[in-house]
C-alpha cells in the first residue's frame, strides 16, 4: 500500500496517495481510507480546553489551567503563631523553616 511502519494516521490521511491492487481486502482498505478522507474533510477540528469541574472551553483560561494541575492543600492557620506583629523576622523565618521541615542543620 506504500504505508511506512511508522505513519501516523493522520500523515496517511494527508500524503496517502489511493492505488489499485490485485488482492482485494487492499482495495477494500483503499475505498475505506478515501471514505475517512471524506468524512475528515467535512468536519472541523476544534480545540478546547479543559476547565474545573469537567467543563470545556474554546477560551484558553489560565486560571483554570492551573487549577486543573494544582493539587490543592488545606489552609493551615499555623502562620499566624509564627508572624504576629512586632515579632523578629530572623525568629519567625527560622520558626517557619522549622515548622516546614526546611532546617538545612
Amino acid at each position: 500500500m506504500g504505508i511506512t511502519k511508522n505513519s501516523t494516521v493522520g500523515e496517511v490521511m494527508e500524503q496517502h496517495q489511493k492505488k489499485k491492487h490485485r488482492q482485494p481486502i487492499l482495495n477494500h482498505i483503499e475505498e475505506e481510507l478515501r471514505k475517512l478522507k471524506l468524512a475528515r474533510s467535512a468536519d472541523s477540528d476544534v480545540m478546547l480546553w479543559k476547565g474545573k469541574n469537567d467543563r470545556y472551553y474554546q477560551k484558553f483560561m489560565t486560571k483554570e489551567t492551573r487549577s486543573q494541575i494544582r493539587v490543592a492543600k488545606p489552609s493551615i492557620e499555623e502562620y499566624k503563631g509564627i508572624w504576629f506583629p512586632h515579632s523578629t523576622p530572623k525568629y519567625s523565618f527560622i520558626t517557619w523553616l522549622a515548622t516546614k521541615n526546611r532546617l538545612a542543620t
